[in-house]
């Protein structure tokens, strides 16, 4: 009985650092240009992708590229992927994205 109380207070300890580590990571995150998050840029990217899909399921990431950019607060992003098109086959399309410290938008979409 000891035993299980001691086990179930390990886990409770353990738990908690856990949770205060992904508070952390968290806040890192929130403080950061949202372009200094790849990761972050290519999830938002692919969701704003797949609302102008007509089959948002048959989206595959593909690579997700950096372009240079002339201004210090923005960078450009290029994500290629496949999706089905209009007849059923599968059509390889790239969407460029411009990325600055809060925002991402879509500039030009090739189909």
């Amino acid at each position: 009985m000891i035993a299980t109380g001691v086990v179930l207070f390990a886990f409770m300890i353990l738990a908690a650092i856990g949770q205060d580590i992904n508070n952390t990571e968290a806040k890192e995150i929130a403080n950061k240009p949202l372009y200094e998050s790849t990761e972050y840029v290519e999830a938002l990217a692919e969701d704003m992708i797949k609302k102008r899909l007509k089959d948002p399921d048959s989206y595959e990431f593909i690579d997700m590229n950096e372009v240079s950019t002339s201004k210090d607060d923005e960078k450009l992003f290029i994500v290629k992927y496949r999706a089905k098109n209009g007849f059923g086959g599968y059509n390889v399309c790239q969407t460029l994205f411009s990325c600055d410290k809060d925002n991402l938008t879509i500039i030009a979409d090739e189909d």
